[in-house]
């Protein structure tokens, strides 16, 4: 599969997790996108867009299980979750998180923190991880432990590290407490089966671009239909609109092709097989994971593969703080590969993307590089 990505000849990119990387043909109908954008702009902004996108959004609702004026499309997970915060004005209220969550929800309630005077709960989750019990136990604690919590915030699969949470259960547990939950599914679509309203959230926002094959710049967000009405996009603009549709369908001048280009990403997994590349990836992943851990001597962070996507965390083969903030540039300047490694509760992993255009031999070099580097 690799010759249908864009990736530098002889590149190694075992970081897919943080940015993704666009087929050739996805790429393709953005530029086409962009020429019939500037070749007749009024018509692009006034018809053609408005158009395209409609049927854009119907296929990623049937895709992910929603109704179609449910689910809008945003930037990114950053802009869709920020929309989501700064429109429910929270001004204080006391919201619900995990010590897992991604920097940008930790740094966007730091903020709201000081213009609404938030309090922000942490249910701590400890490593490794033996089962999903152990997080939803967090949980629990925490919501018995801190009454009165106005809104849960909490990843479908974390970043970093990564593992799949038991959302749907979260959700349980909140709704029993009355608490209406936000789902950053940064990672979700197109890693694992998505169907948003079973999960149960009120607010679900998912990127395209790291795993469905969407260009940089698309993602989706789902809001319920009780909580539309208090939703309106970071950016107001002039469409006159006044829907939870029609507001976030025109934000103002700006490339709208990457929206669009969500559809060719759909064919090319339909093409291959949606269901398919997942399971090559899962199964990769947690082959990956074992190898890796049984070379470097070490271990995976977790011990339940249902947690485990197309992403897995292994122990790295030194835990000296210089040598691990090392091995990323070297990797790359030497082996022309890239890796991340991140200190997680004081232990340095590496976390491991698979994606179709790796293989297990892939990770043999992977593994043996890490080792001749760190000797």
């Amino acid at each position: 599969m690799l010759p249908y990505f864009q990736l530098g000849q002889g590149y190694i990119n075992f970081n897919h997790g943080s940015y993704g990387c666009t087929p050739r043909e996805v790429t393709l109908a953005q530029q086409q996108y962009m020429s019939q954008m500037e070749a007749y702009p009024d018509l692009f902004f006034r018809v053609d867009y408005r158009t395209i996108l409609i049927n854009v959004r119907q296929r990623l609702a049937k895709y992910v299980g929603t109704d179609t004026n449910d689910l809008v499309l945003v930037e990114n997970a950053s802009g869709g979750v920020n929309t989501v915060l700064k429109a429910l004005k929270l001004n204080g209220a006391k919201i619900l998180i995990s010590n897992i969550e991604y920097g940008m929800t930790v740094n966007t309630l730091k903020y709201l923190a000081n213009v609404e005077d938030l309090t922000v709960v942490v249910a701590n989750v400890s490593f490794p991880v033996n089962s999903s019990a152990e997080i939803l136990s967090a949980v629990e604690k925490a919501i018995n432990e801190n009454p009165n919590i106005n809104l849960a915030v909490f990843s479908h699969i974390s970043s970093i590290p990564s593992l799949i949470l038991p959302i749907k259960e979260i959700t349980d547990l909140c709704k029993k407490a009355n608490i209406p939950v936000l789902v950053d599914g940064a990672h979700a679509i197109g890693q694992i089966p998505l169907n948003i309203p079973s999960i149960g959230a009120d607010y679900y926002v998912a990127n395209g671009h790291k795993w469905l094959f969407s260009p940089k710049g698309s993602a989706i967000l789902w809001v319920s239909k009780d909580k539309q009405k208090n939703i309106v996009p970071l950016v107001i603009s002039s469409s006159g609109n006044i829907s939870f549709v029609g507001e976030f369908e025109y934000t103002g001048t700006r490339d709208y092709t990457a929206f669009l280009s969500m559809g060719a990403a759909l064919d090319f997994r339909i093409k291959w097989g949606d269901l398919e590349i997942m399971e090559y990836n899962h199964q990769l992943a947690v082959w990956a994971g074992n190898y890796l851990s049984k070379l470097w001597n070490t271990r995976m962070l977790v011990n339940d593969n249902s947690m485990v996507g197309s992403m897995v965390n292994v122990v790295l083969p030194t835990q000296n703080d210089q040598k691990a903030q090392m091995l990323t540039q070297l990797l790359f300047d030497k082996y022309n590969m890239y890796l991340v490694a991140v200190k997680t509760q004081g232990i340095w992993y590496a976390r491991i993307s698979a994606q179709i255009f790796l293989e297990q031999s892939d990770f043999v070099d992977l593994g043996k590089n890490v080792l001749t580097l760190i000797k």
